[in-house]
């Protein structure tokens, strides 16, 4: 499902948005890889921001594995660049060995890890640590000192590219907002209509109107949250994972070409961070198209009912109605 560059099917770039396509691939569109940078100093806070990212390419490949989702599909690849200029300080390879700690998940800051952190240490040409060193930095905690001179890069390319926006995403606790505005002010020309209109005594087409709203209501959110739970999702990176560098995220479409300039790597206007996420559908059964069969065929009744109570409704309800509900479409987009 989250697969664009395959079985024929493959991204073009057009007016800012990606589009699936079955024409011939061209020389300029023949993959989406979305992808994600950070560039800076060597310092505590991108130590901390990269160790949450290895953590989290980790946290995808497992969930992957859980759902056996073949190793072919959202493909995950990422890579990082260190240079330290004075090997001689303790800190900075301190720092090194936690990065390659979250790396490969292998605790190299133990005690009884000491061995294998002198020999990496020896491999990467760091000297092996001293008795009192090492003594001090494990026993009071990894001393993050910020040199400028030290830089670190890290790179992730993500395979399952589909969809991309370069807008920044509407929260969920301001959509709540909006559509629980919408739902009152809507139930609120009801009460309108039943006093100043019907003074109030009940009609069929009122009764025919309201009924239908709110089944609208109620069985668009049962058709979102029977989509939802129709697919495994993983983020790439977590909701609440919080990065404090600037990371740069954007979209490359690779191109078939000799140029050895590279493809030029989109990223949104506004500088927002992107949530590249991939999504499976789970296997259909007989339960799920029966829920599916009856939402369906709910909504489409209760959409029924609605046009017919407002057709014998007072103008004024249905053009108030139709105006809050584009209003809270802009709002909400």
């Amino acid at each position: 499902m989250s697969r664009v560059n395959c079985n024929g099917v493959h991204p073009e770039l057009i007016d800012g948005y990606l589009v699936r396509t079955t024409a011939a691939t061209s020389a300029h569109h023949s993959g989406a890889i979305g992808v994600s940078t950070l560039q800076s100093s060597l310092s505590e806070d991108t130590v901390k921001d990269v160790v949450t990212q290895l953590n989290s390419c980790h946290a995808y490949e497992a969930a992957k594995r859980r759902l056996q989702v073949p190793s072919t599909d959202a493909k995950l690849r990422w890579c990082s660049q260190i240079v330290i200029e004075d090997t001689s300080k303790d800190n900075p390879c301190d720092q090194l060995l936690e990065l390659l700690s979250a790396a490969t998940q292998v605790d190299l800051l133990d005690q009884k890890s000491a061995s294998l952190r002198n020999e990496m240490r020896y491999t990467l040409g760091l000297g092996l640590e001293g008795s009192s060193s090492a003594t001090k930095s494990k026993a009071e905690g990894i001393k993050v000192a910020i040199n400028g001179d030290d830089t670190i890069s890290f790179v992730i390319t993500f395979d399952a590219i589909s969809e991309y926006c370069t807008a920044n995403a509407t929260s969920r606790k301001i959509s709540f907002l909006i559509g629980s505005i919408s739902l009152a002010l809507i139930l609120s020309l009801y009460v309108l209509e039943l006093k100043y209109s019907l003074a109030w005594r009940l009609s069929t087409g009122w009764i025919l109107a309201l009924l239908g709203y709110l089944g609208i209501v109620v069985f668009v959110t049962l058709a979102a949250r029977h989509i939802q739970r129709s697919s495994h999702s993983i983020p790439l990176r977590p909701r609440n994972a919080h990065l404090s560098q600037p990371w740069t995220d954007g979209l490359v479409i690779a191109a078939q070409s000799d140029s050895k300039t590279g493809a030029e790597m989109l990223t949104a206007a506004t500088g927002g961070r992107q949530s590249f996420e991939a999504v499976w559908l789970r296997p259909l059964t007989s339960w799920a198209c029966i829920k599916a069969d009856f939402i369906g065929t709910s909504l489409t009744l209760s959409f029924l009912c609605h046009y017919l109570g407002l057709r014998s409704s007072t103008w004024w309800l249905g053009l108030s109605e139709l105006v809050i509900c584009i209003s809270a479409a802009f709002a909400r987009s």
